[in-house]
């Protein structure tokens, strides 16, 4: 669920009527401070208490739409353990945009920095699940694969859909191939019988492999067990 922004009189509102059994998550926009984060984390806390859930269960996903809010990301995400997601909002001609000064292209670049700003204050606060911007032309099915392509080399594991006709490019594109995950789970055995060994690093394939390129394996394969994908 979208709530409006934590400033808002309309706030306490949305989780009074949002914050049940079966809630799952909620989206905080507008986020421009840690201080917003605590006080979304306060206020679901006490709704928790009072319908009897477990607390915590309900996830937080603060959006920073401003370049202040970008500047402090780290901090932001780094506010509450509810904050299990995080997400680029780079939408062409959105808040960011606009508050970035900035004139939205095909291709990005004038919003690179910010993109990978948000996909590194994400890893640096241990959120693992950080999902990419729309993409508002709904026309451009081949911009939006081209566009979600460099997304995930950039390191975002997802992106958000605003029309169904997205999805299956999406689901392409983000969800590991059968033989990405076949050579992940050749990496990580060759890789633990070399520590077995005592080798710290090996030759598989052809290439040099240390435990960075382990942990990339292991986030392959983690990423595709979430999706219920198993490569078998």
């Amino acid at each position: 669920m979208r709530t409006n922004q934590v400033t808002s009189s309309d706030f306490g509102h949305d989780l009074r009527v949002s914050v049940h059994g079966g809630l799952t998550g909620i989206v905080l926009p507008q986020v421009d401070h840690p201080d917003a984060v605590r006080v979304a984390d306060r206020e679901i806390t006490a709704w928790e208490r009072r319908h009897g859930l477990p607390l915590g269960a309900v996830a937080l996903l603060p959006v920073a739409e401003s370049a202040l809010g970008v500047r402090n990301l780290f901090d932001i995400l780094s506010a509450s353990e509810r904050v299990r997601v995080a997400a680029f909002p780079g939408a062409a001609g959105g808040d960011l945009c606009a508050s970035l000064g900035v004139t939205g292209t095909a291709d990005g670049q004038e919003l690179l920095y910010a993109r990978s700003k948000v996909l590194l204050d994400a890893r640096a606060a241990g959120v693992q699940v950080i999902l990419d911007s729309v993409w508002v032309d709904l026309d451009d099915l081949a911009g939006l694969r081209e566009d979600s392509v460099r997304s995930r080399r950039l390191g975002y594991t997802g992106r958000f859909a605003i029309h169904p006709r997205q999805l299956d490019i999406l689901h392409a594109v983000f969800t590991a191939t059968r033989g990405e995950i076949a050579d992940a789970r050749a990496l990580l055995a060759a890789y633990h019988d070399a520590r077995r060994n005592g080798h710290g690093a090996i030759r598989h394939h052809g290439r040099l492999v240390d435990a960075a390129m382990a942990e990339t394996a292991r986030r392959v394969l983690a990423t595709a067990d979430r999706s219920g994908d198993s490569g078998d």
